[in-house]
């Protein structure tokens, strides 16, 4: 074995009394013959003190004896404490080496399952019978096992269903349910724990009152036998004095090295858990060697890493003949031009500057017992013995395996985001705090007509920039988007950019965005922007501006035009009132004359055509009233302000009652209904309509006429429905054209008008009017008043 070790188990050995305990003198032996000459109270005094000291130490066994039982229970308790501590460390490190393999897929992170069942076991067992004595201890380790036993199963299911490729779930699903095994199972440890704290605390402070006890039994029996035998024995030769008084102090040296024994023996317990817990952790490899390179300590995280078991690698191998041999000699050679010496290939290589007193870390590619290759970093420590003389040395390794993929993952996400920076179809620029610029895409390069090596270091208060305002003048230094964003600290959006080029005709237009780039302290440290090529927005805004002004252009030109055709509409309508009107009222005057005068001259058919002509002239004005009516509806402004139709409606049907007091209609007018628009020409609308409904229900002996409102996809649609005569629905596309009419003037007067009226008024408030109905059911007039029309 190697001496280190042999030096490590002296030092777990309990140390040998110190010089002066082993020195002093043996008690004096008794001498050969007591001096009986004493009188009958010495003698019954020293019975009575024997007797005392008896039952004193009949007591002090007795507590010798209870202390005997706590220290059993106390460390019993410590037992159960360390068991339970290694089983919830077992089920820890199976729950991460399943991780391990869910993130890798490397199966031999799988093996510990195997040592992790062996562990829990006899961890359990351990427990089982530790707390034999204790039965609610004993059902809370039943329920420990099955808790243990659902946790590995779980590792164990998943592991064999990503082994065969079936869905897991989604990994939230599954951390989740892992992290509720382990949280239950930790707490039931730590009630587990817990109580056996609680009793380690009662046995802790049983064996302390022991021992006090027995300590002050033991001095209180120590102290009255003196005092007594002081008093019995007075008369006693000086050398028996000397024999009492070295029992007496040999009796108080045992006591002294009995507490010291206890003391070191924790000691050495807390020693040898904390040199347990170091050599029996997976996360990291623990190999030592003697002095000429072969293993003598392999432990379970080497055994992890590298697949061997220790019986397998113990005092058969070297660290060099686990690793890679290229590897190892390259450092060979370059350790030979490092230090100027010829260093060999092998176990050397590995502890070179261990041996020298140099500290040395570094990267190894360790070759595992399947053959796969692990990467570590080993750091290597010279073991010395008291002289300085190196006994071995200590190689403890990290696998780095985790942290090579995800530098390797880094490196293949950082290519994937430079191929899509420099595929990108907008110029990117990124700045450091000084403006310099430190990295540029392609598409930078074409928009500012730079190379990237003419970009690279370049700052904002370079003059070769070529950026202009939209008004065609260079753009002021303290407005690039870099000096903006460093000043203000704030992102910068849609500021537009001219970029002139002298090989270009015109300057490529660009919008601009920029933002900083902060570290953990706050401070700016980089500044992005971005550049979107707009020339052809530009150009096209351009464009745009050309046609509209050229619009408004062609707009006043309409405009003129129309002024001019309303004025010569107004002519029109000027000559139609007065040169048309004079004929009519002649010949409307003369009939009426000759029929006034001449009555009793004309015959019966003769007066007839004189009626005829009257009432000829009379319609004729009546539809020149009406034309003029709809060309002033075209010329006349609109007024939009809030009408109440339910009001107008009923003041209207009261006008139609008076104008034709024998007729009997019901009027159902809907209350609120309420509309901006224009009230006189809406009043138009409701007179036409009203007064179509009042006529077209002449021939009925119960007339109806209704004027409500609904909702129709999301607009408000007015409407006047009636029971009349109605009409044939063939023919509703005529009912709004000018002097077209579906009754003859016979059966319903009227000139055709109104509703070409109702149809002119309504779309010039941005409406539409459409009617519904039938040959004898009667008919309905919808109508919409656009935009502006509400309903309170």
């Amino acid at each position: 074995m190697l001496p280190v070790m042999q030096a490590q188990a002296a030092e777990h050995s309990p140390s040998p009394p110190p010089p002066s305990e082993r020195s002093l003198p043996s008690p004096p032996r008794r001498p050969p013959a007591w001096s009986w000459a004493l009188n009958i109270s010495s003698t019954v005094a020293f019975a009575a003190a024997l007797a005392i000291i008896v039952a004193i130490s009949f007591v002090a066994n007795r507590n010798l004896q209870r202390l005997g039982v706590a220290r059993g229970l106390v460390t019993r308790t410590e037992q159960v404490l360390d068991a339970l501590a290694t089983l919830q460390l077992t089920v820890t490190q199976a729950q991460a080496h399943t991780r391990g393999f869910f993130i890798t897929g490397d199966e031999s992170f799988l093996r510990f399952m195997s040592v992790a069942n062996t562990r829990s076991e006899t961890s359990l067992d351990d427990l089982q019978r530790l707390t034999a004595d204790n039965p609610l201890q004993q059902k809370r380790v039943q329920h420990l096992g099955l808790q243990v036993q659902e946790s590995l199963r779980w590792y164990q299911v998943q592991s064999a269903a990503r082994r065969a490729g079936q869905p897991l779930g989604t990994g939230n699903e599954m951390v989740a349910y892992g992290e509720d095994l382990m949280e239950k199972l930790a707490s039931a440890c730590e009630e587990f724990a817990a109580t056996e704290r609680s009793m380690l605390q009662e046995r802790e402070r049983v064996r302390e009152e022991s021992a006090l006890a027995s300590f002050r039994i033991t001095t209180f029996a120590t102290v009255a036998s003196l005092l007594i035998l002081m008093g019995v024995l007075y008369r006693l030769n000086r050398a028996e004095l000397r024999r009492v008084h070295a029992e007496v102090a040999l009796h108080l040296l045992n006591l002294g090295l009995e507490e010291r024994v206890r003391a070191r023996t924790a000691e050495l317990h807390k020693a040898n858990s904390l040199k347990d817990a170091i050599f029996n952790s997976a996360h990291f490899s623990s190999i030592a060697t003697d002095d000429r390179g072969i293993i003598q300590i392999f432990n379970v995280g080497a055994e992890h890493m590298l697949g061997y078991s220790a019986a397998e690698i113990l005092n058969k191998l070297t660290p060099a003949e686990l690793s890679d041999p290229q590897e190892i000699t390259l450092r060979a050679a370059a350790l030979s031009a490092e230090f100027g010496t010829p260093i060999t290939a092998g176990f050397q290589a590995l502890v070179y500057k261990a041996a020298h007193a140099i500290e040395d870390i570094y990267e190894l590619t360790y070759i595992r017992k399947d053959g796969t290759r692990l990467p570590a970093i080993v750091s290597v420590t010279a073991l010395r013995d008291a002289q300085g003389g190196i006994i071995g040395y200590l190689l403890v390794g990290t696998d780095m395996t985790a942290r090579h993929q995800a530098e390797q993952a880094r490196q293949v996400v950082e290519a994937r985001y430079r191929a899509l920076v420099e595929n990108l179809s907008s110029a990117m620029i990124v700045h450091g705090a000084d403006s310099s610029i430190v990295f540029s895409n392609a598409m930078a390069s074409t928009l500012l007509g730079l190379s990237d090596d003419q970009l690279r270091g370049r700052v904002a208060s370079d003059p070769r920039w070529g950026f202009i305002q939209e008004d065609g003048t260079p753009l002021p230094l303290q407005r690039y988007p870099v000096n903006r964003v460093l000043e203000s600290g704030e992102a910068l959006h849609g500021q537009i950019i001219g970029v002139s080029q002298p090989q270009l005709s015109g300057p490529i237009w660009a919008l601009c965005n920029a933002y900083p780039v902060r570290n953990s302290q706050g401070r700016i440290e980089q500044v992005v922007v971005t550049f979107t090529n707009i020339t052809e927005q530009k150009q096209a805004q351009e464009a745009v501006r050309l046609l509209n002004a050229s619009l408004e252009q062609r707009v006043l030109d309409r405009t003129a035009e129309l002024e001019a055709a309303n004025r010569e509409l107004e002519a029109f309508s000027y000559s139609v009132s007065h040169d048309l009107r004079s004929p009519l009222r002649a010949m409307d005057g003369f009939s009426m004359a000759l029929l006034e005068d001449n009555a009793g001259n004309l015959d019966a058919t003769s007066q007839d055509y004189l009626h005829r002509i009257r009432a000829g002239s009379q319609r004729m004005a009546g539809l020149i009233d009406d034309l003029l009516s709809l060309a002033h509806l075209s010329r006349e402004p609109l007024r939009h302000e809030r009408v109440d139709l339910s009001a107008l409606a009923r003041e209207i049907g009261a006008e139609l009652e008076q104008q034709n007091p024998g007729r009997s209609v019901e009027l159902v007018v809907a209350p609120a209904l309420v509309a901006m628009a224009d009230e006189r020409m809406l009043r138009v609308v409701l007179t036409n309509l009203l007064g179509n409904a009042w006529k077209f229900t002449g021939h009925q002996p119960r007339a109806r006429i209704e004027v409500g409102t609904r909702e129709q996809s999301g607009e408000q649609v007015f409407f006047v429905r009636d029971n009349g005569a109605g009409f044939d629905p063939a023919y509703a596309g005529k009912l709004f054209g000018a002097f077209q009419r579906l009754h003859s003037t016979q059966e319903f007067k009227g000139n055709g008008i109104g509703l070409a009226l109702v149809q002119r008024i309504v779309r010039r408030h941005g409406g539409r009017v459409w009617a519904e109905g039938a040959v004898g059911q009667g008919a309905t007039f919808h109508f919409t008043l656009g935009k502006k029309e509400s309903k309170l």
